[in-house]
């Protein structure tokens, strides 16, 4: 899962404005200034210590949704374990996904995106960023779990093996009103 995100860092002057930043493979132009949009977002969390970002991908569903925001921050390398959600950077880019397992030298972490039928190649040490902390959905936080339900996997199996169902699902989720635009509801008296 990569893509546009916001950043906001805490116990800094930006703290209460977050910036926009997009990163994303559209052309190779605009391919070094996203890099560099999250190069940068990489070091907010480095010298801030949390990162929020919007996620826009796919590849943590139903987990994780485009939109939701997700609160990073930094943890020792030893820390991790299977169930983690973990936000590493490769090749300019920012990826979320789980912990699967945890190599025996302790060097490198096996991640897979929820919706993902195999795991990504291994991630260095030196690519992890942080890991998920909170997720919020319209303004509400959301819990995660370590390890997804059986029938969650079930329906990430769906999503992956019916495109249908997954543009019918992704078209209703983006027509619900989110909590932070909806209009309160008026007292009738």
């Amino acid at each position: 899962m990569f893509g546009r995100f916001l950043v906001t860092s805490e116990g800094m002057e930006a703290a209460n404005r977050p910036c926009a930043v997009y990163c994303s493979t559209d052309t190779s132009a605009i391919l070094d200034e996203e890099q560099t949009k999250c190069e940068l977002a990489a070091q907010v969390l480095k010298d801030s210590g949390i990162l929020r970002l919007r996620a826009s991908g796919s590849s943590m569903l139903p987990s994780l949704w485009p939109g939701d925001v997700i609160t990073i921050q930094p943890q020792s390398f030893e820390q991790w374990r299977p169930g983690d959600i973990v936000l590493y950077m490769r090749a300019g880019h920012f990826f979320i996904h789980r912990v699967i397992a945890v190599s025996n030298s302790g060097d490198f972490l096996i991640v897979q995106g929820d919706w993902l039928p195999q795991p990504d190649p291994p991630v260095a040490a030196q690519e992890v960023l942080g890991k998920a902390v909170a997720v919020e959905r319209n303004g509400l936080p959301v819990q995660t779990t370590c390890h997804p339900s059986i029938s969650l996997r079930i329906f990430a199996r769906a999503l992956w093996n019916c495109g249908l169902l997954l543009r019918v699902v992704m078209a209703i989720r983006s027509h619900r009103p989110s909590q932070t635009t909806m209009r309160p509801k008026q007292a009738w008296s």
